[in-house]
């Protein structure tokens, strides 16, 4: 297993880069059924099934003038409820990618006095999530 530099590390919206990200984090999860232990010991060790997965990508990146997808962009697929393409990424060889339709759940946009303003948005994935190896 390789380690992988976070500075590489970018979520792109159909195939475009979200500019001047400084972080993401990607969220998968897995919703679990409890199951009746096969024995009815007390000490007996719960036994689950997998069910629903789910995954979201959280970015936080600085308010860049004409960047690619800064907050009106975020902004008009939070209000329209579009559909969009996004993937989480190293773009390296023989690195993985993340991929999914999503929509924006969450867009905020925050600065302060002499500061960059920046954005943290989150994406919510609908439907198959895939991994796949870059090459």
């Amino acid at each position: 297993m390789s380690v992988v530099d976070g500075n590489l590390l970018r979520v792109y919206v159909g195939g475009t880069a979200i500019a001047y990200a400084t972080s993401s984090t990607l969220n998968l999860t897995a919703q679990v059924d409890e199951l009746a232990p096969t024995s009815s010991s007390a000490a007996a060790f719960t036994v689950v099934k997998p069910r629903r997965k789910s995954g979201s990508i959280s970015t936080n990146a600085l308010y860049g003038a004409a960047a690619n997808y800064d907050f009106e962009d975020i902004f008009d697929a939070w209000k329209n409820g579009t559909a969009l393409t996004i993937a989480f990424s190293s773009p390296g060889t023989d690195e993985w990618e993340v991929s999914s339709s999503a929509y924006v759940s969450q867009v905020s946009a925050s600065g302060s006095v002499r500061e960059d303003a920046s954005l943290r948005i989150t994406f919510v994935f609908s439907g198959t999530i895939t991994r796949t190896t870059n090459t």
